[in-house]
């Protein structure tokens, strides 16, 4: 696991826990301050009706980013070392966040994450770093030969040897 998808798996895990909080919060708001105000419109009875399906609601928002949290914390212990062992658990923690918000912010970035938009990249700029490092490492080594060439210290039959194990 490259350390971006590192990186936006824990942002997804810290909008987990936002999210959470503000679930919480609401909770707390129905539970202690909505006071059931009797109008023609809505009884004593369908306003508690009411309120219980939204703390039913809310409970299971609750569950759904702890949830969602604690299997990506799973998925990237050991700073990600066991993450293709535990990719069933990223999986669970992925459709764990879409089922809480498929444009969430969180999603949004679990989906950057799963799909490797930034992991082609990353690869693809590795890949160049290495064969510049490759041929700078060679264009030295022939440097160094055609000085000891040039001072006596190896042959010619030596360099041209030197050149060819070098290809």
């Amino acid at each position: 696991m490259n350390e971006v998808k590192r990186k936006l798996i824990i942002a997804t895990i810290i909008f987990d826990f936002i999210s959470m909080a503000a679930v919480i919060a609401g909770l707390l708001v129905i539970i202690f301050v909505d006071k059931y105000v009797p109008t023609e419109y809505a009884t004593f009875e369908e306003f508690w009706t009411f309120h219980i399906l939204e703390i039913v609601l809310f409970s299971l928002d609750i569950a759904l980013y702890s949830s969602a949290a604690i299997c990506l914390s799973v998925a990237i212990k050991n700073k990600g070392a066991s993450f293709s062992k535990n990719r069933k658990v990223f999986l669970a923690g992925f459709i764990l966040n879409i089922i809480s918000g498929p444009l969430s912010i969180a999603t949004i970035l679990l989906y950057i994450a799963q799909f490797n938009f930034i992991d082609s990249q990353v690869a693809v700029d590795n890949s160049v770093e290495v064969k510049k490092s490759k041929d700078e490492e060679m264009k030295e080594k022939v440097e160094k030969l055609r000085k000891l060439k040039d001072d006596g210290l190896i042959s010619e039959e030596e360099f041209n040897e030197q050149i060819m194990r070098l290809l």
